[in-house]
């Protein structure tokens, strides 16, 4: 397992079909409306047929604040996704228990202590970097990820960016008109805030 991929979960919305299933960029999950769930499966797709010898890991258990009791783990949702667009089931890992992104970096964390990693990508959203990035660089519990960061073995890569080099055409206006909403701006605000908080340590990451 010396490449992996981390597919970092949010929130799922439910068909009219009853199915659940990861958001598009401009549509709003069943609960705090953090949405391109499944922009970063798509992209995790991409870079494994690049490179079909890497593993992906499917983050996300529950989740957090559910309103139904019967949404499957946000891992499994993933999954199932990733294989729909080519990826075997035996190269893709699912992590079970995390809720929030601090969790999801932990579990992942747990994934690869003792294992030699030469490469390790995680994929968000746009939006949602600046965060992870901050909690890797100044949460001490998250020491082992920062020392991938260090030798240039962890990049933390914009499911958007990807999609715009495999596919532009079909990417480019739905990205441009999504983070140009009035939606988006609230959610960019939402997610400066905690990286505030996060650097001056009055985050709560549990």
């Amino acid at each position: 397992m010396n490449n992996l991929i981390a597919v970092l979960s949010t929130g799922l919305k439910k068909n009219k079909d009853g199915k659940w299933r990861n958001t598009n960029i401009d549509e709003a999950d069943e609960q705090w409306g953090a949405p391109g769930g499944y922009l970063r499966v798509l992209a995790a797709s991409y870079l494994y047929k690049d490179s079909p010898d890497q593993f992906i890991v499917a983050s996300g258990g529950k989740g957090w604040e559910i309103s139904d009791d019967n949404r499957p783990l946000l891992c499994k949702v993933i999954k199932e996704e990733l294989v729909n667009l080519g990826v075997p089931e035996k190269n893709i890992i699912e992590e079970r228990v995390s809720d929030k992104t601090f969790g999801q970096l932990w579990e992942l964390q747990k994934i690869i202590i003792n294992k030699e990693i030469n490469k390790l990508i995680i994929i968000s959203n746009i939006y949602h970097l600046p965060r992870i990035q901050a909690m890797i660089e100044n949460i001490s519990k998250l020491s082992r990820l920062k020392k991938l960061l260090s030798k240039d073995k962890l990049k933390i890569e914009a499911a958007e960016d990807i999609l715009m080099v495999n596919d532009s055409k079909e990417w480019q206006n739905k990205i441009k008109n999504a983070y140009k909403s009035e939606r988006m701006k609230k959610i960019i605000k939402i997610e400066r805030q905690g990286v505030k908080q996060i650097r001056e340590g009055t985050y709560k990451y549990r």
